[in-house]
């Protein structure tokens, strides 16, 4: 009986760690509530300086994915923090999480509705 525990611990175990991390998909109302949870997450906006500067989210970085350093700036972040990423819609934000999944970051949000819905459902820009 021993041994049979001690195998399927081991079979979970192997399974886990191949098991891919995703990326996952939120909305704008998520991300509001996400923020004023316990829970902390680096907001990430990949859009340009001027959009960016044009309104963004609370406490958000910067890092503009059009640049020729952005990867390598990606690459200095700490891959066991919790990222929230957005861009105007969702097309940067999908190539920087999908990215950020590939280097082994290991939670990763993209807000599907990017910058455009969390203004359009009324939450606030700075």
């Amino acid at each position: 009986m021993k041994t049979k525990i001690i195998s399927l611990v081991a079979i979970l175990f192997i399974v886990s760690a191949f098991t891919p991390i995703e990326l996952k998909i939120i909305y704008s109302k998520d991300v509001n509530k996400m923020m004023s949870g316990k829970t902390k997450y680096v907001i990430l906006d990949v859009r340009t300086p001027a959009e960016f500067n044009s309104g963004h989210i609370k406490g958000a970085i910067n890092i503009d994915i059009t640049q020729n350093d952005a990867y390598s700036k990606l690459d200095k972040l700490d891959t066991k923090a919790k990222y929230i990423v957005y861009c105007r819609t969702q097309n940067r934000s999908q190539v920087v999480g999908n990215y950020m999944i590939n280097k082994g970051f290991t939670e990763v949000y993209k807000m599907q509705d990017g910058i455009t819905g969390w203004v359009a459902g009324g939450f606030s820009v700075q």
